[in-house]
């Protein structure tokens, strides 16, 4: 009996053992992984992919109107420190970072959503909350544009400039909705209505003219206007896993997608949703599962993200 119990206990330290070792791995590979993350810049006609980093964490890639920069968060390390974050800015002309600017202010995180006069969209931490606002890179200002305890993220400037858009948790029921607000901060509009875990917008983007915004709600796509005045859809059903959502440049009817196709291998997709048609199909597939935060030149022709490399 003694024996056999002993068996049963070394078995069970061993198991013990094995699940710890699986586990410091896993977690070790992950904040490795986590500590190198680059920009990359893929030609979607040859398929060519250029490194735009090399080192640090760098995230949140966007390219500029024009497309001659992309705009990227960086979060440097200095030996195992890592440092406070950083706006980017990358020359495709030079090929290389032209500009990096670091808040005055220890409460201030940047996006890489950029407005006119060299300001910044960004948040301002507020004890348990943070808000939104407009930071100047000339002389520091900062303009609250939000002022409430709701979380906010995703924070984006439209196209034309005139909206900003971000989702809001609302404190009391956590569900997640698309605000937007004039550049000034005022006439708060919520464009989507979730009534549960299922409906809560995560992924979003405004379309190229800046009349209506795009979002994913469970497994469906949902273009509405601005002006609450037209609504249009397309059925994503056979799809999980979404990643980001962004307009076809040279196609307004169309949408770029990026998931997993159910009943295939884990890899994902990058699929073209036609909301006019209602369908979609795969354009670019066996992505990367370390790819994120996706952005397309203005012409098309490319995509930038971030990729563990």
């Amino acid at each position: 009996m003694k024996k056999k119990t002993a068996v049963i206990i070394s078995v069970i330290l061993t198991i013990i053992l094995i699940i710890g070792v699986c586990s410091y791995t896993c977690y070790n590979y992950f904040i490795s992984s986590t500590k190198n993350m680059q920009i990359v810049m893929e030609n979607l006609h040859s398929g060519i992919k250029t490194e735009l980093t090399h080192e640090g964490i760098n995230i949140n890639p966007r390219f500029s109107e024009s497309g001659d920069y992309v705009y990227f968060l960086s979060r440097p390390y200095e030996g195992s420190k890592i440092q406070k974050n950083q706006l980017s800015v990358y020359s495709l002309k030079n090929m290389k970072i032209v500009k990096s600017v670091t808040p005055y202010i220890d409460n201030i995180t940047l996006t890489t959503s950029i407005l006119p006069g060299n300001k910044i969209l960004c948040y301002r931490e507020d004890e348990d909350h943070e808000n939104i606002c407009i930071y100047s890179t000339d002389d520091g200002k900062i303009t609250q544009l939000t002022d409430d305890v709701n979380k906010k993220s995703d924070a984006l400037i439209s196209p034309d400039g005139k909206w900003i858009s971000y989702i809001e948790e609302d404190i009391k029921s956590s569900r997640k909705n698309i605000c937007i607000i004039t550049s000034k901060g005022d006439k708060k509009i919520y464009i989507s209505q979730s009534s549960g875990i299922f409906s809560d917008v995560k992924y979003y983007t405004w379309t190229n003219d800046s009349k209506s915004i795009g979002y994913i709600e469970f497994l469906t796509l949902i273009v509405k206007s601005v002006d609450g005045l037209k609504t249009e859809k397309a059925d994503l059903t056979g799809l999980t896993n979404f990643k980001c959502i962004l307009p076809e440049p040279l196609n307004p009817d169309s949408y770029i997608i990026v998931a997993r196709q159910a009943g295939t291998d884990l890899s994902f997709s990058i699929l073209i949703v036609s909301v006019k048609e209602d369908n979609f199909k795969p354009w670019k597939e066996k992505r990367s599962f370390w790819e994120i935060f996706y952005s397309i030149s203005p012409d098309g022709s490319r995509i930038v993200y971030s990729d563990k490399r």
